[in-house]
């Protein structure tokens, strides 16, 4: 994995402590292990559940404030049509 393993604890603990009752996927063209300095991985929080604004300005600024050297962007989905991985209804937010 190119990835660094403190970078993926990071990420994971980051997930963790602000989506704990969600499923994340990893879209678009780069995966975790392909990630460098110029890199950005797309983040689509999914979950019945709505993420409250408050959490999610929290979780941005706390990626863009981690030591990770690569961009996160985050994207909140109700749903996602799971035979293209289009995103529907979501909220969009940069890290």
């Amino acid at each position: 994995m190119n990835t660094e393993e403190y970078h993926l604890n990071i990420l994971i603990t980051l997930l963790e402590d602000f989506f704990p009752e969600h499923a994340v996927w990893v879209l678009g063209k780069n995966s975790i292990n392909e990630l460098n300095l110029t890199s950005r991985l797309e983040l689509s929080v999914i979950g019945k559940q709505e993420v409250k604004s408050d959490v999610m300005e929290l979780a941005v600024k706390a990626f863009k404030e981690s030591d990770l050297p690569f961009e996160v962007i985050i994207s909140h989905h109700d749903v996602l049509d799971y035979q293209t991985n289009s995103k529907i209804d979501y909220d969009l937010l940069k890290a």
